[in-house]
This record gives structure tokens, C-alpha cells and sequence, in this order.
């Protein structure tokens, strides 16, 4: 056999071992592009609901605590309308960067959509989720000068049905944030 035929075979999978090795990379790049939002690099809003669904369901089956959080930039249009656009998006990845700095490798946080974020902090009493909010709140405040943060705040309740019911709570607290004066985190209250 000439020496050439010889080394066909391992030529022949030296290749296909690249080949086989960019079709992972490229999924993997792929993968991560379908996941996250690429202004800010945090999860995008379908990942997130993806996760935080997950993260009910272990909280149903073993009450453990969980918290979720929404997030909103005070006044962001007047940021966009005054300095331009491109500042509100150097805004929107400075709060991508803040939120990643300040919460815990086990948190999930993401980009809900225009200038409102989501935070999931999984097994987090409600007072420690505060605490960690209200400390991303001052980071960015002082920071940013002229610009707030108003989030609601919502602790898993075994008596929500749905992730959307849990969502739909921490709606209301950051409603209730906006309209005691911006720039605060609100935990929703709890009745019954």
C-alpha cells in the first residue's frame, strides 16, 4: 500500500473530527443567540419565562422560596428623547452590566422587553431579595445620577396557579412602585 493510502484514513478523520467539532461550536453560538438579547447579553424575554417556569415548578413540588422581580428604568423615554438613542442603549447594557455585577451566579435575570428587566432569584426569602434590589437600585442610581429604578417585587405563594400569576404579582408591586414616586422597590403585599 503506498504511504499516501496509508494516511487517507487518518486524514480522513483528522477532518471529520473538525468538521464535527464547528458544528458544535456553531450550535453552541447558535444556542446562545436564541437565548439571550443581544443589547444588554442577558437572557432574552422567552428564555427567561422558559426558566422562570421551571422555577415554579420547584418551588410547587418543594416549597422552597423563590422570588421574582421586574424591573423598570425610570423615565428611559426622556433618556432616549434628550440624549439620543444610542445613549439609551449604552444605558440599557450599563443595567445589563449591573445586573450581572450585583446578583448571585444563581440568579436568572433578563431583558423583558424595551426598558423593563426580570429578575429570578431562586431559593431567596423575601427580605434577602429586598435587600439585594435595593442594593442594585443605589448601585445604579449612583451611577447613573439622574436615573431610578423602580422594581416590584413578588415571593413565590404556593397558591398562585401559573408562572403568569407570579409574573402578574410582581407586576402590581412595580406598579405600586411607579406610583409612590418612582426610584424604589416595592414587595407586593401578600393578603389572606
Amino acid at each position: 500500500m503506498p504511504a499516501d493510502d496509508a494516511a487517507a484514513p487518518l486524514v480522513i478523520g483528522a477532518t471529520l473530527y473538525d468538521l464535527a467539532q464547528s458544528v458544535a461550536r456553531s450550535r453552541k453560538a447558535l444556542r446562545t443567540l436564541s437565548q439571550t438579547d443581544s443589547l444588554t447579553g442577558l437572557y432574552n424575554r422567552r428564555h427567561w419565562t422558559e426558566q422562570a417556569q421551571q422555577e415554579f415548578l420547584r418551588c410547587q413540588r418543594g416549597g422552597q422560596p423563590a422570588c421574582l422581580a421586574l424591573v423598570d428604568l425610570d423615565h428611559f423615554k426622556a433618556v432616549n428623547d434628550t440624549r439620543g438613542h444610542l445613549a439609551g442603549d449604552e444605558l440599557l447594557e450599563r443595567l445589563g452590566r449591573g445586573l450581572r455585577e450585583t446578583l448571585r451566579d444563581t440568579d436568572l435575570c433578563g431583558r423583558y422587553g424595551g426598558d423593563e428587566f426580570c429578575v429570578l432569584l431562586p431559593m431567596t426569602q423575601e427580605e434577602g431579595a429586598r435587600v439585594l434590589l435595593e442594593r442594585l437600585r443605589e448601585k445604579i442610581a449612583r451611577e447613573e445620577g439622574d436615573v431610578g429604578l423602580s422594581i416590584g417585587l413578588a415571593a413565590f405563594d404556593g397558591r398562585m396557579a401559573s408562572v403568569e400569576d407570579w409574573i402578574r404579582a410582581a407586576d402590581q408591586a412595580l406598579y405600586r412602585a411607579k406610583s409612590q414616586g418612582r426610584n424604589r422597590v416595592v414587595v407586593l403585599e401578600r393578603t389572606g
